[in-house]
Formats: C-alpha cells, sequence, structure tokens
C-alpha cells in the first residue's frame, strides 16, 4: 500500500540517469527544491546549460548511490533504466521512472504550494490530464473557505463550512460582501440536473434583484451538503440580511422544518404559492409523487428533476416546475411584491 509523503530534499542528493525534457524538468523541480542535482547522459538538452546541475560520468552516478535520496530513470532504454534503479532500490534509495514496470517506488504528483498551504493530486496514471484541473478546482475551493473564515466573527465557525457545496460556499462568499441575500430552500433531487435547475433560479434572480445575492439549499436528508442550521447561523454571524424562500408544493414535514429553523434564527421569510398546476395546460391533469395519478394521461409534475420519479414513471410526459420559465417568473414576481 502506498502513503503520500512530503519529503525535504533541502542539499539532499538527486541522480538522474538521462538527459532528455523530461529529465529537464525534473532536474528543475529538484535544483528549486533545493537538492543537489547529479546528471548522467551521453547528450543532454539545451535547456541544462542554464540549470545548475552537475554532470558526471556513469562510473560517479554508481559511486554516489548509496548516498542518494531519490534516483529517476529518463532514458528510453528500458533496460538501462531498470538496471540504474535496481541498484539503486539495493541501497534503500528511493526511484522514479520514466517508464511503467522499472523497478519504481516513488511516483510524482501534480502539486500547488503556498506559504500556507500544499495540494497535490495523482489520478494514478487514469485521467493525468486531469491533474490540473482537479488540483484547480480545489485551491479555488480552499480560497473560498479562507475568505469566508476571514470574514467570520466566530472563528470556530468555520468549523461548519468544509461540508458545503461549492454552490453554498460562493453563495456565503458573495453575501459577506452584498450583505443582502436571498435563500431558496428546497428538498433537493440526485444529480447534476437538480442542481443546474435551482442555480439557474439563483441567477435569474441575481439578474433581476442585483443587490441581492442568491443561493439554494437542500433539506432533503438524502441531498444535504450543509445542514439549514449551520448554513443560517454563518449568515447570521456574517450579518447578511437574508430572506428565506420555502419553495415546496405543500406543507408538509420539510416545509415545516424550514419554517422552524428560520423562525429559530430570526430570518424573514417570504411565502410563495406554489401550485404545480400551475405549468399545465387547460384540460391536463396532473399528478406529483404525493398525488395520485387519476387517468392514464396525467402529467407528472416535480419541483426538480429527479431520476427516481422518472425511473418510475418511464412513460408519462413529465415537466419540470423549476425549468418553466412561467413559473421561475412567478416567483420573482411575487419576490419583488414582497421587497415593495
Amino acid at each position: 500500500m502506498k502513503v503520500a509523503l512530503d519529503i525535504e530534499f533541502e542539499n539532499a542528493i538527486v541522480l538522474i540517469l538521462g538527459a532528455g525534457l523530461t529529465a529537464l524538468r525534473k532536474a528543475r523541480q529538484f535544483v528549486l527544491a533545493g537538492a543537489e542535482v547529479y546528471i548522467y547522459s551521453l547528450a543532454y538538452d539545451a535547456g541544462f546549460d542554464a540549470l545548475d546541475v552537475h554532470r558526471i560520468t556513469k562510473q560517479e552516478m554508481e559511486d554516489l548511490l548509496p548516498k542518494a535520496r531519490l534516483a529517476i530513470a529518463c532514458t528510453n532504454d528500458k533496460a538501462a533504466n531498470r538496471t540504474f534503479l535496481q541498484k539503486a532500490i539495493q541501497y534503500g534509495v528511493l526511484t522514479m521512472s520514466v517508464q511503467k514496470d522499472c523497478g519504481e517506488n516513488t511516483h510524482a504528483m501534480k502539486e500547488m504550494r503556498t506559504a500556507h498551504l500544499t495540494i497535490a493530486v495523482n489520478t494514478n496514471g487514469t485521467f493525468p490530464y486531469a491533474n490540473s484541473a482537479l488540483l484547480e478546482m480545489t485551491e479555488n475551493r480552499i480560497h473560498l473557505l479562507q475568505e469566508i473564515r476571514d470574514c467570520l466573527s466566530d472563528k470556530t465557525l468555520s468549523k461548519l463550512l468544509p461540508s458545503a457545496s461549492d454552490a453554498l460556499l460562493l453563495f456565503l462568499r458573495n453575501a459577506s460582501i452584498k450583505k443582502q441575500a436571498i435563500l431558496f430552500i428546497l428538498h433537493g433531487s440526485h444529480g447534476s440536473i437538480a442542481i443546474d435547475e435551482a442555480d439557474n433560479l439563483a441567477r435569474l434572480t441575481e439578474e433581476t434583484f442585483p443587490s441581492y445575492t442568491a443561493g439554494f439549499v437542500f433539506i432533503g436528508r438524502k441531498h444535504i451538503t450543509m445542514p439549514l442550521p449551520s448554513l443560517l447561523q454563518v449568515l447570521q454571524d456574517l450579518h447578511v440580511h437574508c430572506l428565506c424562500i420555502p419553495l415546496f408544493f405543500e406543507q408538509g414535514s420539510y416545509q415545516k422544518e424550514a419554517e422552524t429553523i428560520i423562525h429559530a434564527y430570526g430570518f424573514p421569510q417570504i411565502d410563495i404559492p406554489i401550485d404545480p398546476s400551475f405549468i399545465l395546460s387547460e384540460g391536463e391533469h396532473l399528478f406529483t409523487h404525493t398525488r395520485k395519478k387519476k387517468d392514464e394521461h396525467a402529467i407528472l409534475v416535480s419541483m426538480l428533476y429527479s431520476p427516481y420519479l422518472r425511473n418510475k414513471n418511464k412513460d408519462v410526459t413529465y415537466r419540470i416546475y423549476l425549468e418553466d420559465r412561467k413559473a421561475t417568473d412567478d416567483i420573482l414576481m411575487h419576490i419583488k411584491g414582497a421587497l415593495l
């Protein structure tokens, strides 16, 4: 089993066999880390002329092996790479190779370092081009967490943040700046489609009311990324005036739970009448996950796209309330009325 380690290379000896472009990239990395880099090759890439490395003979390379911390094989000769690394392993030296199955026991990771943070990622060769994207995503998330933490009066509340989705973190960061927010509270659903639908409503809301930042939170047990009480506690500490808008078809347990939590934290609530039949045409019949189907031609409506409802009702017409522009315009109209 592999273990990821952050190893100090200041003044350590690093040996590199080969002097092509890959060897050049590795040499630069370890020179920057403060290592003493020694290279043996029959020919050297021109980039090595500007690099502080030691060019040595094959015999000098073998003599240095017992003192090395890392040996890197970078030639296109697999047999030569394997022979070099096998000798290194005999002395307990860490090994890397540009080719697979040459005796390498150490694998580089794509990394990002700052004064206070180190992030490293490796897809184990399955998708190397994703490493940089994953690193950037993680870095952006860390920056969001730090920005929100810096704005908190009670820094201990930062322990509530790591579970939050990226969308919620962005909402909190923007809310801390504008100090005015509109928060939609929904049951939620699995998958990216439902998230996109809720995110679109938030985007339309911000376009309509630019002095507010808008976001959403799911409170269904299977869809929670940040509990509503935690989110409102953070907003309260950030001194954000947040208008809470529960969006449910029925006054059920989730609606009542949301209202209880909103009231407990003292945030204002906007009640918007939501009728799923609002998006149907004249003569069309409705059914939902709680209202039974009256006939074979009834139309299924849910607030957000649900893979479960779609699979359970494959042969019916299925419409999503928040995908209907008439429905989102109606929600925005009620918000405007409440703000006047």
